[in-house]
């Protein structure tokens, strides 16, 4: 009988999968489904990271048959940014993310999984998020002015925006013109947001500058 494709004296395709912690490259040993990862050659071996294929030598090597080693490991902020759900299952009535969304669950596998640490060594034994925004601030000019580039951002890059308007509000807490600006970058990402967790989160920051802008 014919045969297309690999020499099945190569053995047939196996499939190991790994739950990677913060920032690990190195994968070798039992996987997830307890199967013990080796290969006879590279050029029949298929790595996926978050379901992109990964392009041999310049995402990974694998020269050992027993290890593969990613050039760089992903963080949870990476995996978050990649991971996307098909439109066609989010036009589901009972998959729409009414309440929760897509990477809030991705969250929560990283936590369970991976623990608490994103991969970011900053964010290991991080400094005040008042002593990072001063020094931002002093950078760029003042709070005011990182306020207003959130502004101007709100509409093209909505999560830019509402990170450098907390450094703005970090920098000067009592700055009731920063605290506008604040409310009207959150209450714009508020329309924006389709699931009632998002929502309310967002309004709740916006509600909370509103108040502190007009208080006299």
């Amino acid at each position: 009988m014919p045969y297309i494709g690999k020499s099945p004296s190569n053995g047939v395709r196996n499939r190991f999968q790994y739950q990677a912690t913060a920032g690990q490259t190195s994968f070798s040993g039992s996987d997830a489904n307890s199967l013990t990862l080796t290969y006879t050659d590279s050029l029949y071996l298929d790595v996926y990271q978050n379901g992109i294929l990964l392009v041999p030598g310049d995402d990974y090597t694998a020269t050992t048959g027993t290890t593969v080693v990613l050039v760089q490991g992903a963080s949870l902020n990476d995996i978050v940014h990649s991971v996307k759900v098909s439109p066609d299952l989010l036009a589901k009535p009972y998959l729409a993310p009414t309440y929760d969304e897509p990477e809030f669950v991705v969250r929560n596998i990283w936590r369970l999984y991976g623990g608490w640490y994103d991969g970011n060594p900053a964010q290991l034994k991080p400094a005040r998020d008042a002593l990072v925004a001063a020094e931002l601030a002093k950078l760029s000019g003042g709070a005011l002015k990182l306020a207003e580039r959130a502004r101007l951002l709100a509409e093209t890059d909505s999560r830019l925006a509402c990170h450098l308007v907390e450094f703005a509000v970090h920098a000067e807490p009592e700055n009731k013109a920063v605290h506008q600006v604040r409310a009207e970058v959150y209450q714009y990402r508020r329309t924006t947001e389709t699931s009632l967790m998002a929502k309310g989160i967002f309004g709740s920051a916006a509600n909370q500058s509103r108040q502190i802008s007009e208080n006299e």
